[in-house]
């Protein structure tokens, strides 16, 4: 989660951190967010946009 909340900004999108798990980042317009969750082989992350 920390490469998201330092990548993020660094590509021009406002960042979000809602809580360890979740980042939201938006740029005016796109949003996407960044989900860390429990998998089978350990830590699985999400990113998907959001619009």
């Amino acid at each position: 989660m920390a490469f998201y909340a330092q990548a993020l900004p660094a590509a021009g999108f406002t960042v979000d951190v809602e809580n360890e798990l979740l980042v939201t980042a938006s740029d005016d317009t796109r949003t996407v967010t960044a989900t860390l969750s429990p998998g089978p082989d350990g830590v699985s992350v999400t990113v998907a946009p959001v619009s």
